[in-house]
């Protein structure tokens, strides 16, 4: 590695000083061996250099080593002649066919080591190198090419020989432009190739003019150009930027600024260039010198034909440019007005337009409705199956409401999983009620996927309003509305209210609150005591979780349950009560040899949680509960909403031996064939039942008399909850109810009061 790094550093320096020796040498055949074989260094330099750099483009190396080889044996062709021979060099002779030999092989090798994979060269970078190579073409034809057309010592043969030459530098002279120095070099080694191929076009020209004048001798200065050349040639070849090629990473930098900043440099170089043709023409004319005018004439024309091709070029980049620019503008701005997931318009766009709406039912006399859906359940999609099928069921979503509206209303997505729909032109405001009204039933028909159904539904909220109404109120109506029908029930529309407005400061309010209220210990438990209603003995708790405010005092379940439902903050506060339940079970345990149980209440949003289990399995373990003693209770609308995952979460809980309760059944469903389904334990009659009991009136036990022997059918404990009566209590005994809860026997107590309770029943009976 280290003589990678430095070895074209020491092959520098010691052909510099090799260069600088080879003048101090007094005799003529010292100084052709020098150069001889400096020539030869030069050549196995590129050899070492693919060696040790192992570049991509080794071909394009050989084919400069091949160069390289035919320059030095013409050189050594030349030295036979001279020094072995003793015979003046005829013209031309083998060495004349060497040197043109190498031509073909250093442009081969130029072009592959400086191509770009990544673009090709533009139209302008080659017409910007024919112009200025046509500029060195009129000096050159000038100085020396019309000398070599008109000598009538030359041979018609020689005379080609002779303008061969030339023509190759010429040809060196618009490769370097159009593949060097035209370009961003990206890399070290193409530099040193670029200085190598303007010094050997240099010391060509000087060579060539002195030749013409009968002024080159062995050890001219000329012969330090073409001997560092070859060092430069061989350095380029050991640096280690050849191991990294054309970086493509580099290469698609130049476009843009780059390349235009290399065209703003070059410029003076190309426009010095096109004037060199007419210079000539004018200065000719004006010293009274000769020229061939009919060849300089027709470079000056052919210079400016090529301007003129430049221009149309560079007028149609530009065109093309422009048009590309137009196109990102265009999608800059669809992007900013529109949802980038769905492509429906966005909050941004939808104010605008509803400003318009606002603006135009002035003339009309109309109202503007704006509607507001959130989607129930989507949080659930995206946690359990993934964001793929969130996303899916997005644009699914987009698209329907698309299909349903008028052409002139707009659907548009404001946020995670909201949508809007403006309506204009509203003659009649329960037009908009229903038109909401429809978009719940028929989302909640269409959305499916995977080849179920999605658990997808919508609530929404209609706010009218019309010219006098500001943009931002509208939206907050609107918002207000859809927040109203989210909280009082799934798939449910409501129509703004100025009261719904203080409500959901209210439960933004809540949500402040919620923050850091776990941390403070705001939280705690109360316990209802549960009874066998047979023997009339203890059985167990349920948890109830009450909050209390360090500035607002005691805060109903009533009020802030559907907000932690809703904000998500129920699935933290649920662990807590999960812990604290089983915590205090443990401590109630120790006071009794009665295996007592404990009843905890789990929300929609935790019983989709991924980690209800591990939270169960922990609480289990770090209070010593048995699985048996902890029942998890759900509501009967929480078991139906999702039923293939929720019968995934309850079959893995009861695996581990925890029992399932069906709170409030009877309420909703109330369906056999589905509650087969489910691995419960026990159902729980709603209080609104149990205050029908009377014994009086048989009728209005026939609920709950056909609920317990559902219950006992399929081998179900069940609990009467809000027994507040002694004739309900009566009633349930006679119907077979296994447990019950209420006022009449105990109201819920905190801890220290259920310790007390629990102590005072070992071996005693409640007395209702």
């Amino acid at each position: 590695m280290g003589l990678r790094a430095t070895a074209w550093k020491y092959v520098l320096v010691g052909g510099l000083c090799i260069v600088g020796a080879y003048f101090a040498i007094p005799s003529a055949n010292g100084q052709t061996v020098v150069y001889s074989a400096l020539g030869t260094a030069s050549v196995v330099c590129i050899l070492v250099g693919i060696h040790l750099n192992r570049p991509k483009d080794r071909l394009g190396w050989y084919f400069l080593a091949l160069a390289g080889g035919c320059f030095t044996l013409g050189d050594d062709a030349w030295t036979v002649y001279d020094a072995v021979l003793h015979l003046s060099v005829p013209f031309p002779s083998f060495a004349d066919a060497l040197y043109l030999a190498g031509y073909p092989f250093l442009f081969a090798g130029v072009l592959r080591l400086t191509r770009n994979p990544n673009r090709s060269v533009r139209r302008e970078d080659n017409a910007d190198a024919a112009i200025v190579s046509m500029g060195a073409l009129a000096i050159s034809w000038h100085v020396l090419m019309n000398s070599y057309v008109h000598d009538t010592t030359l041979t018609t043969f020689g005379m080609l020989v002779n303008l061969a030459y030339p023509m190759m530098d010429i040809a060196l002279v618009f490769l370097v432009c159009r593949t060097l120095l035209f370009r961003e070099s990206r890399q070290p080694f193409h530099k040193l190739l670029a200085v190598a191929m303007l010094t050997m076009f240099v010391a060509d020209f000087i060579y060539d003019l002195l030749v013409l004048q009968n002024r080159y001798t062995s050890g001219n200065a000329v012969d330090a150009l073409f001997l560092i050349e070859y060092v430069i040639i061989g350095v380029a070849a050991l640096h280690p930027s050849v191991a990294a090629g054309s970086s493509e990473a580099e290469d698609g930098e130049i476009i843009g600024s780059g390349e235009e900043a290399s065209v703003r440099h070059r410029m003076p170089v190309v426009i010095l260039a096109g004037f060199i043709p007419p210079s000539i023409l004018v200065l000719t004319a004006s010293l009274g010198l000769s020229a061939n005018v009919l060849v300089i004439a027709s470079l000056c024309i052919a210079v400016f034909g090529v301007i003129c091709l430049r221009m149309i070029w560079l007028i149609d980049r530009i065109d093309g440019q422009t048009l590309e620019l137009k196109k990102n503008e265009d999608y800059l701005r669809h992007m900013a007005f529109h949802d980038e997931l769905t492509g429906l318009p966005n909050r941004a766009l939808l104010s605008e337009r509803v400003g318009q709406a606002l603006a135009s039912v002035t003339r009309s006399g109309r109202s503007v409705a704006l509607c507001f859906g959130d989607l129930d359940g989507f949080k659930t999609i995206n946690d359990t199956l993934g964001h793929h099928v969130g996303d899916a069921v997005l644009v699914k979503v987009g698209t329907l409401l698309e299909s349903i509206v008028r052409p002139e209303d707009t659907v548009a997505r404001i946020g995670g999983d909201e949508f809007a729909i403006l309506m204009v032109d509203v003659v009649n405001p329960d037009d908009a009620v229903d038109f909401a009204g429809r978009i719940v039933t028929f989302l909640h028909e269409a959305v499916e996927f995977e080849g179920s159904q999605a658990g997808i539904s919508i609530s929404v909220g209609v706010a009218l309003a019309d010219s006098a109404t500001p943009v931002e109120k509208l939206f907050s109506e609107a918002d207000a509305a859809m927040h109203e029908a989210k909280s009082n029930r799934r798939s449910h529309v409501e129509v703004f209210e100025s009261s719904m407005r203080a409500r959901l400061v209210e439960r933004l309010e809540f949500t402040s609150r919620f923050r850091g209220s776990l941390e403070r210990s705001e939280f705690f438990l109360d316990f209802q005591p549960i009874f066998s209603l047979g023997d009339r003995t203890l059985r167990g708790f349920e948890a109830l979780v009450r909050w209390h405010h360090p500035t607002i005092g005691l805060v109903s379940p009533l009020d802030f349950v559907p907000v932690a439902e809703e904000t998500g903050f129920i699935v933290p506060l649920g662990r807590w009560i999960l812990f604290a339940a089983c915590e205090q079970l443990a401590a109630l345990n120790a006071l009794t040899d009665e295996s007592l149980t404990v009843a905890v209440n789990l929300s929609r949003r935790q019983l989709v949680s991924h980690l209800l289990v591990d939270n169960v399995r922990a609480a289990l373990a770090l209070t010593g509960v048995r699985p048996d003693q902890l029942i998890l209770e759900i509501t009967e609308s929480v078991l139906m909403e999702n039923p293939e995952q929720v019968l995934s979460a309850l079959t893995e809980l009861r695996a581990l031996g925890i029992r399932i309760s069906v709170d409030d059944f009877g309420t909703g469903y109330s369906s056999l064939s589905h509650l087969q389904r489910f691995p419960a334990d026990v159902l729980k009659i709603d209080k609104s039942f149990v205050d029908q009991l009377n014994v009086s009136e048989p009728a209005g036990s026939a609920m709950v008399t056909s609920i317990i022997g559902l219950a006992h059918n399929l081998s179900l404990e069940v609990v009467a909850e809000g027994i507040e009566r002694q004739d309900q209590f009566e009633r349930l005994i006679e119907l077979g109810c296994d447990y019950g809860q209420g006022y009449l026997m105990a109201r819920p107590l905190d801890r220290r009061q259920s310790e007390a309770l629990v102590e005072a029943s070992r071996g005693a009976v409640v007395a209702p």
